[in-house]
């Protein structure tokens, strides 16, 4: 008809219960139900519910599958992540590159070079703090956290770190001999071999 807009769609309640009609016994899903004709109403009744159970499994199955794969994957990033690192394949894979340079620089004959040494060893003992977990602006403040039960390298620590100290705040000031920056190189390899950094 002119004038009219577009035909309106939406849900047919009537349509669902024509459905739930029709299930009924004798309704047009299920043959009517007698007691001459009960063998032939339960077979196919029985072949019904067989072919909604078969779909309702198959559908189960389907989710069962998906489940177990996201799971696994799950498992596989987790262990991947969290999982515990063999001792072999973490030794062999540890960065030894900034100890060697720091043994380069402690044997050089100048002054200058025993105090980078100095200052790249505090660094590398303030980033072993750190990746523990120990909590705080400073190195100083990170070895105030560290338990001294658990950490038997702790006075080698402190004063290796007092030199550090020293040698940032003082400068060429500070009388460094080849001797005492050895010494001071010397108590952080024992920290870093307390650990296996090195």
């Amino acid at each position: 008809m002119e004038g009219e807009g577009p035909e309106v769609r939406f849900l047919n309640i009537e349509y669902f219960f024509r459905l739930l009609y029709d299930a009924r016994p004798g309704g047009g899903l299920f043959p009517a139900f007698d007691v001459n004709s009960f063998g032939s109403w339960a077979i196919h009744a029985w072949g019904v519910l067989g072919a909604v159970s078969f779909l309702f499994s198959l559908g189960a199955l389907a989710i069962l599958l998906y489940s177990t794969i996201r799971m696994y994957q799950h498992k596989q990033t987790a262990h991947h992540m969290f999982g515990t690192v063999d001792p072999v394949e973490a030794e062999e894979k540890k960065d030894r590159s900034r100890w060697a340079h720091i043994q380069t620089l402690i044997e050089s004959a100048q002054a200058r070079d025993w105090r980078e040494a100095i200052m790249e060893a505090d660094i590398m003992l303030e980033d072993m703090l750190v990746e523990r977990g120990y909590e705080g602006e400073t190195t100083a403040e990170r070895l105030k956290k560290v338990d001294g039960n658990r950490f038997k390298t702790l006075p080698e620590a402190w004063e290796a770190h007092k030199v550090r100290n020293a040698v940032a705040h003082e400068g060429i000031s500070y009388p460094l001999t080849d001797q005492h920056a050895y010494r001071t190189i010397k108590r952080y390899e024992a920290v870093f071999k307390e650990f296996g950094e090195i």
